[in-house]
């Protein structure tokens, strides 16, 4: 509790920075996705890249690492459609062969174009993600795209100066008597020192407000990508290829209703399809495909994802006192197909994985189909006295179509404006708020068969028979969490400053259930009555700090400066891992991360070496598990951000720092180079274990408007200068991008 108090008082003049609320300056830094234009603005928001990689995986968690072995990633809705999960791959290649079976992550929101992205919110307390139920316990991030508010054509094009890669979006907008319509296209190529590729699509967005009663909308994407990662080989230079090709389309429809004075109901429904196909090859030069003679694997991915919700709310001003009364129902469905085909010995190499079919091996086939249906429906009701004090409290109850169970999900929360509520006046507190809140919200997940074994380590699964069919699994996280803040504006609100505690414990449970049984003597299997066959359980409890402040440090009549500090800290702990108390052997066959009930998750433990040699800490002469110890953690305690934008006459300026600390990660491409030198597997220990702690430019753009003389009446011309530093790493990978230096232009007719 010292720490923590000591923490509050310094970050006292910090506040919480939720929202972008710029897009046009932030798409101007360069951004390839959108976890980039949250980067560094938010307080317990932490984004790290997994490969480094352009085209690799990027990781959002907020408040810390939320579960043992099920995902940490928020939810993410795009203008009313919820998206499958941001980080849901394509099954592991070459499962035959332990020591392959790894594929580095890749993201999936590159389908996306971050110039179409008008604000972005971050739900961070669990009070607020109450209301998404079983979607909600690792937070929410809603993305808005624009609407055509603005009248007028709009064209950005970029070149990445170093690998010459290009980017364009063309878009137009208008605003015609309570209409709004915006389109846009975009592409973007992709090249780095470890990444290729290039992908385009749509949007297309309409809206009509012309009716005072009725209102709707919608929202349309499409895109198709192609790209390819060298990140995640050790054997540069040999021929080794990772291709992808991915499709997505994304639609969201919503309509509101005015019943009456005080009655409004609104429904949405949205839509997110996506299919991935994933190509990789090992041929000449490589090790792995020596010994095969090449090696091929390709793997397939089809999503498909519906949601749909319905929300009547009533409200009324009595005087000064506000009543607000929600009742709301919504579900969610998910299909979900994939397969993975691998190939050995080919007399040929020129088609590579491509070229499959003539692998002289019988080619492989794994294959997982299933669709999960979740439901809720709950209520919740707001209550305000002139803005001096206020609370709100809802309830949520979940259910699904597979396991028959219902989760309950409470919230409330409360404020008190102190300011208002001690009346009088001053120059220097303009408002002064304290908060506080309670609230339970979930995650669960549909684990088919074929995945039992990324959340058992002892479960036992054979992937080749077909009696798989009659196992499910699912994982569920059931998080609680209590929170409370303050916070501040100073000089007419010139200045806000805000600072919150939280403390979240979160239950991990995986658990197997079975619908049939073997009958005969022949291996034969039919349905019967369902029961549990197997279930473990963790649990997490993390505690944290966070801080910001958002300041309009200057403005004068040519001269302008923002800036917005972040700072948020995490103390996390295992409270209790799965019964069997098994670590995990998370790099092929080496012990290198532990869950261990006292330590924060995802530590690495290893050796402690000196000058080449293990240290014998046990005293017995020997090197033996009993010497290992705990060389670090690959999650950060301590994340911040630094974001200031200065305009001065026609130029503009900015910039983005952001900085991690506490943060170690294992290099495996010198582990894989001293298993090369010592023909078996290194051990892991702290000669190969960095340090993670970096202080990263992430952005920095300088901007000009260009005068055109009285074209600019009707033009505009604005040229930039952008730099983007290299990836922040996270968990085993060093960053391999070295960062790029874009030069672009936007041109508004």
């Amino acid at each position: 509790m010292k720490k923590i108090a000591t923490i509050l008082l310094l970050c006292a003049s910090l506040t919480l920075s939720a929202q972008v609320k710029d897009s046009l300056e932030l798409s101007l830094q360069g951004a390839v996705s959108m976890e980039s234009l949250v980067e560094g603005r938010v307080a317990g928001l932490d984004i790290s890249s997994l490969t480094g990689s352009r085209v690799g995986a990027v990781s959002a968690a907020i408040r810390g690492i939320n579960s043992l072995t099920a995902s940490s990633q928020p939810l993410w809705i795009i203008d009313g459609a919820v998206i499958n999960p941001v980080d849901s791959q394509t099954d592991a290649p070459f499962w035959q062969s332990p020591q392959k079976i790894w594929a580095a992550p890749q993201n999936t929101l590159l389908g996306f174009s971050v110039y179409d992205v008008e604000s972005i919110e971050v739900i961070k307390d669990l009070g607020a993600a109450a209301r998404y139920g079983a979607s909600g316990a690792n937070g929410v991030i809603i993305v808005n795209t624009k609407k055509g508010s603005d009248a007028a054509v709009r064209l950005y094009a970029d070149l990445d100066a170093p690998s010459l890669s290009p980017v364009f979006n063309v878009s137009a907008g208008g605003d015609k008597n309570g209409n709004r319509y915006y389109l846009s296209g975009h592409y973007r190529g992709l090249k780095g020192e470890s990444s290729y590729g290039n992908g385009g699509g749509f949007r297309f967005n309409f809206d009509s407000r012309r009716n005072g009663a009725l209102s709707l909308g919608m929202s349309s994407s499409a895109s198709i990508s192609s790209f390819g990662d060298e990140t995640p080989f050790a054997e540069q230079g040999g021929d080794i290829e990772d291709d992808s090709n991915e499709y997505r389309t994304t639609d969201a429809f919503w309509m509101e209703l005015l019943v009456a004075r005080n009655l409004r109901l609104r429904a949405d429904v949205g839509v997110d399809y996506r299919a991935k196909r994933r190509y990789i090859w090992y041929g000449s030069g490589t090790a792995f495909g020596e010994e095969n003679n090449g090696a091929a694997s390709v793997s397939s991915l089809e999503q498909f994802g519906a949601n749909a919700s319905f929300t009547a709310e009533w409200s009324r001003w009595f005087g000064k006192e506000h009543l607000s009364v929600c009742a709301f129902g919504d579900a969610l469905m998910n299909d979900v197909s994939s397969s993975v085909m691998t190939g050995f010995d080919f007399f040929d190499y020129g088609l590579k994985a491509k070229g499959i079919n003539i692998a002289g091996s019988a080619a492989k086939l794994h294959r997982s189909d299933y669709t999960y249906s979740r439901y809720g429906a709950g209520g919740r009701v707001q209550y305000d006295h002139n803005g001096v004090v206020g609370a709100d409290a809802g309830i949520r109850f979940d259910g699904d179509n597979s396991f028959g169970e219902t989760q309950v999900y409470p919230s409330v929360n409360a404020f008190v404006d102190i300011k208002k509520l001690a009346g009088g006046s001053s120059e220097l507190l303009s408002s002064a708020r304290l908060t506080a809140g309670w609230g339970r919200a979930g995650l669960s997940s549909y684990v088919p068969y074929l995945h039992f074994g990324d959340y058992s380590a002892i479960y036992p699964t054979t992937p080749d028979n077909d009696f798989q069919a009659f196992f499910r699994g699912r994982s569920l996280l059931k998080s609680a969490e209590i929170n409370a803040g303050l916070e501040l504006g100073l000089f007419a609100d010139r200045l806000k400053a805000a600072v919150k505690y939280y403390d979240k414990e979160t239950e991990d449970s995986f658990t197997v259930f079975c619908n049939g049984r073997e009958f005969g003597q022949n291996g034969y299997w039919k349905y019967d009555s369902r029961f549990k066959d197997f279930e473990q359980w963790g649990s997490i409890r993390n505690r944290g700090v966070e801080a910001s402040v958002d300041a309009l440090a200057l403005s004068r009549e040519e001269l302008s400066l923002n800036i917005c500090i972040t700072a948020a800290y995490n103390a996390n702990i295992v409270k209790g891992v799965p019964y069997t108390g098994i670590s995990t052997d998370a790099l092929l066959g080496r012990w290198a991360y532990s869950d261990v009930a006292g330590y924060a998750p995802g530590v690495i433990v290893g050796f402690e070496s000196k000058g080449g040699t293990l240290t014998d800490f046990s005293g017995d002469g020997e090197i033996s598990d009993a010497d290992r110890v705990v060389l670090g953690n690959v999650h950060p305690k301590v994340v911040t951000g630094l974001s200031a934008s200065l305009g001065w006459r026609r130029y503009s300026l900015d910039a983005v720092v952001t900085g991690r600390f506490g943060a170690k990660y294992l290099d495996i491409f010198s582990l894989f180079k001293a298993d090369a030198a010592l023909g078996h597997l290194a051990p892991v220990s702290s000669q190969y274990v960095k340090s993670a702690d970096m202080v990263r430019l992430a952005h920095l753009s300088l901007a000009y408007d260009v005068p055109l003389g009285k074209a600019s009446s009707y033009m505009g011309l604005k040229v930039r200068l952008t730099a983007i530093g290299p990836s922040a790493p996270a968990g085993t990978l060093p960053f391999e991008e070295k960062g790029s230096y874009v030069a672009g232009i936007c041109l508004t007719l």
